[in-house]
C-alpha cells in the first residue's frame, strides 16, 4: 500500500470512512470523533477488517482537549492527519486549528477536504479557517488533475498543509 508504515489520524471521522480508506492503503490510522460516534466507528472498523492492509482503531477526541492531545502526541507518531468536511461551526474553528497544530510536527502532512457551499455563513467559515491555518501552516491546493479521475469533482477541494518551521 501507498501508506505502509505511515501513522495517522482522522479528525471528525463520523463513520470513519476516510480513515478506513487510508488503512486499506496500508496506514496505521486512529479515527477520532466525539463520544456519540465511537460505537459506529468501532462497528465500521470491524465490518471492514478484511479490507485493511494497515490498522484502524477508534478513539474519542474532542478538539482542543489539551490532555488527550498531549497523550496522543506521546503515544504515536503522526505522519498524516485527515480532515474531511469538518469546518461547519464557528465555535469549533480555534479548537480544530489548535488540535491540528499540536498534533503536527514539521513532517506531518495535513489533508483537509471540503465541498463548496452556497451559504454566506459556510463561505465565511471556510475563509476564517484558512486565515487561522495560514498563521501556522503552509498550504497547497491539490490540483484537480492530480486527483483520482473517477472521484474528483470541481466543487470538492483538497488542501495539503504543513507546519511552518517557525511555528
Amino acid at each position: 500500500g501507498e501508506l505502509n508504515a505511515k501513522s495517522g489520524l482522522e479528525l471528525g471521522s463520523g463513520t470513519g470512512v476516510v480513515g478506513l480508506s487510508a488503512a486499506s492503503l496500508g496506514g496505521d490510522v486512529l479515527i477520532t470523533d466525539l463520544e456519540e460516534n465511537l460505537e459506529l466507528m468501532k462497528h465500521n472498523i470491524k465490518k471492514n477488517e478484511a479490507h485493511l492492509i494497515g490498522k484502524a482503531d477508534a478513539s474519542v477526541l474532542k478538539w482542543g482537549d489539551k490532555e488527550k492531545i498531549q497523550n496522543l502526541k506521546q503515544e504515536r507518531p503522526t505522519d498524516f492527519i485527515l480532515v474531511a468536511d469538518c469546518v461547519y461551526y464557528k465555535e469549533s474553528l480555534v479548537d480544530l486549528v489548535y488540535t491540528l497544530r499540536e498534533l503536527s510536527n514539521p513532517k506531518t502532512q495535513v489533508f483537509v477536504s471540503y465541498e463548496d457551499r452556497d451559504s454566506e455563513i459556510k463561505i465565511q467559515l471556510q475563509k476564517d479557517f484558512m486565515e487561522l491555518m495560514r498563521r501556522y501552516f503552509n498550504v497547497k491546493e491539490i490540483p484537480l488533475e492530480e486527483q483520482d479521475p473517477e472521484f474528483r469533482s470541481p466543487d470538492i477541494h483538497i488542501l495539503k498543509f504543513q507546519l511552518k518551521s517557525d511555528s
